[in-house]
């Protein structure tokens, strides 16, 4: 799943979203809604503040008023936006994106059809609950009205709330709150209910015609089409609309379903250009070669650093050489750190700061990725310094790199859970070992079946954890090359039935894809480690080993993808839907100007 646009004050607005954004503005104006208040920023239009206030006499929330803001993605309404609260309330935590169903942690599920009164009406009734989410805290009852009774002096400190909400710079003498009990209760639901009409007033039967498009909420010399069953004075929409929302919404799907519409869920008719196998080859390709030069580029570096730090005299390198190659290194390093520093954790907010705003990061496989490639550089150099390849010395300020990103983390919000958590996360670092053979272990235990099942994944995984340490130990390339043979003549009978027999019904899953990842170390490992001993000579061995580990790779590799043939192809079929573009046939009856 691609991640959704990260949404900006600094990025500028489309005229669909500023058409959108009034509209809305007006709506909320005129619904005069008694708990909330909303007012863009003076800066952006992208950025709203809004203010929860006259909350349920029978909450601990009634005497506060708490601060928030909602960033919109430029590409607003096709893409969700971002709730932000300011205020303390000891129910959302602060300055972090909250997981609602209609905010940009769920792409997926986004209607362009919600308006913005719908999205606060959808926050201010999670606010008032129970319910659990990402960004919610379960602080005690007391805290919570303490931190209520806080929240005007808090927010009187903020100068975007006092030149935005200048109302609420003084807490009243007689507090006004939401009547208790039932009334709250079916004043929300009316609240909501407003609001959800308004946005799917398309799905409602009406003899009026259609106005304004249901998506950008304008009128343009374009003209409204009725593409699905929606019926109704605001059933008709924009043919560019609705292909701009498919192509964003397309980003995110979890499935390859045709594109429908978003209120009654009537499939569209039009034409797809579906990209091909070529296409298809072509995308990984750069995605592949792209992984393979970051790799690449890492590991020279890496290995530049440690040869400068050896300080041998066989090397024979020159001064300005060493300062060049540790240079680069620290170069690549302090990027990397500031990436992280900036980025985590996770779903945090981007920087106002334009010069941090160059590294921050907001996708998720991205950012996984830097830490990964931080942490392999780390337990590398670690295991130098250990083996004594690298003095200590030179590893010591990237150590320090390392505390300092997990202290920011740890004191981000200090707390007994977190110290325990944390502890727990430096423990099984290390003791990453033993804790990997005794999952290992318990794994074997309670699932035999699943391990040792020869129609599954298991036996085959074993196989190539087991050639690593043989390849790094053994001094004869017999042992491997017996592994190897008896192997691939196993896997050449399991592809024999699979294609001719088809008798048997194998075990398939995402597991096969951690044994395609050990075979691939497994015989990379094989191939760049020498064998003094076994059959052949240095160079026949070689050669010899590298035969015999690609053949028994491939044949792994080829029993891999037939066992998944229709995973692939449901993974292929996926691509191609995000990938491809949609165009609206437009309908000769219904079109409206």
């Amino acid at each position: 799943m691609q991640p959704p646009e990260q949404p900006s004050s600094s990025a500028p607005a489309s005229s669909a979203a500023v058409r959108r954004l009034r509209k809305d503005l007006e709506a909320l104006q005129a619904s005069g809604n008694p708990q909330l208040l909303v007012r863009p920023s003076e800066e952006s239009l992208l950025e709203w503040h809004f203010v929860l206030h006259s909350l349920p006499n029978d909450t601990p929330y009634s005497q506060g008023c708490y601060h928030g803001k909602i960033l919109f993605p430029s590409t607003y309404p096709h893409a969700p936006p971002a709730i932000i609260m300011i205020t303390p309330s000891g129910r959302l935590e602060t300055g972090k994106r909250l997981c609602l169903s209609m905010t940009d942690f769920h792409p997926e599920s986004w209607n362009p059809a919600w308006s913005v009164e719908t999205i606060l009406v959808g926050l201010l009734s999670f606010f008032i609950s129970s319910e659990k989410g990402y960004g919610a805290v379960q602080a005690p009852e007391e805290q919570r009205r303490k931190l209520a009774a806080e929240s005007w002096q808090v927010n009187a400190v903020s100068s975007t709330f006092t030149a935005l909400f200048p109302e609420f710079q003084e807490k009243p003498a007689v507090s006004v709150s939401a009547p208790e009990g039932p009334q709250v209760g079916e004043a929300e639901q009316n609240s909501q209910a407003e609001a959800s009409s308004r946005d799917l007033e398309a799905a409602v039967p009406d003899s009026d015609e259609p106005t304004e498009c249901w998506i950008c909420r304008d009128t343009t010399d374009e003209p409204l089409i009725q593409p699905c069953l929606c019926r109704g004075s605001m059933s008709g929409v924009h043919a560019s609309c609705v292909e701009e929302w498919i192509r964003h919404h397309r980003r995110t799907a979890t499935n390859d379903a045709p594109p429908m519409c978003s209120v009654c869920h009537q499939p569209y008719h039009g034409s797809e250009r579906i990209p091909g196998v070529r296409d298809f080859v072509r995308h990984k390709c750069r995605d592949f070669g792209t992984q393979c030069c970051r790799t690449l580029l890492l590991v020279l570096l890496l290995m530049t650093y440690q040869v400068s730090a050896l300080n041998s005299s066989s090397l024979h390198l020159s001064l300005p050489l060493r300062i060049l190659g540790i240079s680069a290194f620290a170069v690549l390093a302090i990027y990397r750190l500031m990436v992280l520093l900036v980025s985590l954790p996770p779903y945090r907010l981007p920087p106002e700061n334009r010069f941090l705003l160059r590294f921050f990061i907001s996708e998720p496989k991205l950012l996984a990725l830097h830490i990964a490639e931080a942490a392999a550089t780390i337990t590398v150099m670690a295991f130098w310094c250990i083996s004594g390849f690298m003095s200590w010395i030179y590893f010591a300020p990237f150590a320090g790199a390392t505390l300092i990103l997990m202290a920011k983390l740890f004191c981000r919000q200090p707390s007994a859970d977190c110290v325990g958590r944390f502890g727990r996360i430096l423990l099984c670092i290390l003791v990453s070992p033993v804790v990997l053979v005794g999952a290992v272990v318990m794994l074997i235990r309670k699932y035999p079946h699943m391990v040792f099942h020869p129609l599954g994944p298991g036996p085959h995984l074993l196989v190539a954890i087991a050639v690593v340490p043989m390849a790094l130990t053994l001094q004869s390339n017999l042992p491997l090359l017996i592994l190897w043979g008896t192997h691939s003549l196993g896997l050449t009978l399991g592809l024999v039935e699979l294609f001719a027999i088809k008798r048997f019904r194998w075990k398939r899953g995402v597991a096969w894809g951690f044994v395609v990842q050990a075979t691939l170390l497994a015989c990379y490992l094989s191939n760049i480690c020498v064998f003094p001993a076994g059959l052949g000579d240095a160079l026949q061995s070689t050669w010899i080993v590298a035969g015999s580990s690609v053949t028994w790779m491939l044949l792994l590799l080829g029993l891999c993808l037939k066992i998944n043939w229709e995973l692939c192809l449901q993974y292929y079929r996926t691509w191609q839907r995000r990938h491809g573009s949609f165009t609206l046939n437009m309908p000769a009856e219904g079109a409206t100007q």
